[in-house]
This record gives structure tokens, sequence and C-alpha cells, in this order.
């Protein structure tokens, strides 16, 4: 199989910000589905250079960029980022600006291709709330289909809490994939990461049209969230009480309030991913 396109790019997005950007293209053909990835807290894009050529080579295009506040965006030392910009220095207006410009973007580059929305952890966070904003919201968008995928094993967000906000959201189709002793970095694990891979594939594939049909409108036609629930749901507890058994995979997390960038997982790495290895495996 033919290794995917990576395109880096600096690009301006709002308020004049300078975001680092990586781009994964299929090299044999024309992508079927365009997917913008939203990474989570205290760490970097380049954390995901083992995944996200995965899904390119199942013909899913991949946009990813270093969030506002973090990796090169905010520590480029090269004469690229913002001046403006700084470690951990961002909002939650912010972020869903930042989500719908990645989006717009995404929409030009592979104009007419189906659209979809995903992150983990703190960028699970992001796109759940991203999708279900209200009307009165500027970037109000209608949740069409939603996967979530969670570890039952997860010592930082609260796989319970992803399945109340499962339970509680309307979507037309929404699916929740709860995976027995999986952990916080589910596309980190050896025995979860190609689970994961799988049901992302799959969730695209069943939301693609087919060729007698009308393509659909590529504003967000779904979000897929890898471990992930919302604060204003249910808070996240870092120490679930054991649970029965769960067979099945899972969905993403929810970031409770965060006093320090220091959190078990997701820290404690290179926060700009200049020079940082592959994640291991």
């Amino acid at each position: 199989m033919s290794t995917p396109q990576l395109t880096e790019a600096w690009l301006d997005g709002p308020q004049s910000t300078k975001f680092y950007t990586r781009t994964y293209t299929p090299s044999s053909s024309s992508p079927k589905a365009a997917l913008v990835f939203v990474h989570g807290f205290a760490e970097h894009i380049a954390r995901y250079s083992h995944f996200h050529p995965l899904l390119a080579e199942k013909g899913v295009a991949v946009f990813a960029y270093d969030q506002r506040g973090f990796g090169q965006t905010a520590q480029d030392s090269k004469g690229n980022k913002s001046k403006t910009s700084a470690y951990g220095k961002t909002s939650w207006k912010e972020q869903m600006a930042d989500i719908e410009w990645a989006l717009e973007h995404v929409k030009k580059t592979f104009e007419g291709v189906p659209l979809f929305l995903m992150g983990h952890s703190m960028g699970g966070a992001e796109a759940l709330g991203f999708a279900t904003q209200g009307e009165k919201s500027p970037h109000a968008s209608a949740l069409k289909s939603v996967l979530l995928i969670h570890g039952t094993e997860d010592k930082v967000t609260s796989y319970k809490a992803s399945q109340s906000f499962h339970d509680k959201i309307e979507a037309i189709k929404k699916k929740i994939i709860l995976m027995a002793d999986g952990f916080h970095e589910l596309h980190n694990e050896p025995d979860a990461m190609h689970k994961v891979l799988d049901e992302v594939v799959a969730f695209i594939e069943e939301h693609l049209p087919s060729s007698s049909s009308k393509a659909p409108d590529t504003s967000a036609a779904a979000a897929a969230a890898v471990p992930t629930s919302t604060p204003e749901i249910a808070p996240a507890e870092t120490a679930p009480e054991k649970e029965p058994s769960v067979k099945g995979p899972v969905a993403k997390e929810a970031e409770g309030a965060i006093s320090e960038p220091n959190p078990p997982t997701e820290a404690g790495i290179d926060p700009t991913g200049v020079g940082s290895t592959r994640a291991k495996m």
C-alpha cells in the first residue's frame, strides 16, 4: 500500500493566529471523505503521526492542527507562530471558532467530499461541544450522527459520563462503543488502536452517499469522539468505581476543570512536537 502524502503548513486562522497544521492525503486515489481532527490537552498533532496515516490509507483525508495554546502553534521557536500565542492561552469561545475555521478550510480544500469531525480527550469534548451548540450560538450546527468510543479503564475521564452524554443527546443516529479494559489513549494501545481505526472508518463509510444518491451537505456531517464526555452532562471521574464487565469498544472522554497543564497521560511529553518521537506503541 502506498504511503499517504503529508503536507505541513502554517495557516492563518481566527484572530490572525497562525496555526501549525498537517494534512494527510491518500496517495493512490481521491479521498472518499475528509476528517478534521482535534487533539487533546497538553499535547500536539505529532503524537498522531502513526494513526492519521492509517486513516489516509483507508481513503480518508485528515486535517489536524496544533490547537491554540499548544504545540508549535504556541511554542514554535523558528519565527512562525503569532506573537500573541503562548502556552495554555486559549478559551472555549476561541476553540469553537477555531474548529469552524478548520472545517471551512477542509470544505474548500476537498470540495464536495463528505466532512467529519473527530477529537480525542479535550479535543473530543470540543468536537461534541461544537456539534451540539444551540441555534443562538455563532457556530450553530445540527448534530446528524455521532460515534463515541471510550475505554472502561480510562483513569483520566469517565466512560460513565460518555454513556450519560450518549443517552441524553438528540441525534439522527448515535452509537457508543465501550472498550473493555481500554485506557485513555486507545489509539496508542496495541490491542485497541486498529479496533478504533476500524470503527471510525466503518462509521465514515456508513455515512457516505451511494453512487446513485445525491452527495450530502458536507457541513460537519457527523462527529466522532474517542474518549469524551462533557462536564455539563456529568463530571469526570478520575478513579471510577468498578463496574460490571462491559463488552465491546468505547467513546471519548470529558475533561474536568484544569488548574495545571499536568494530566496523567497527555503531559510529560514534548509540548511542541519538535523533535518528538513516534508515540510508543
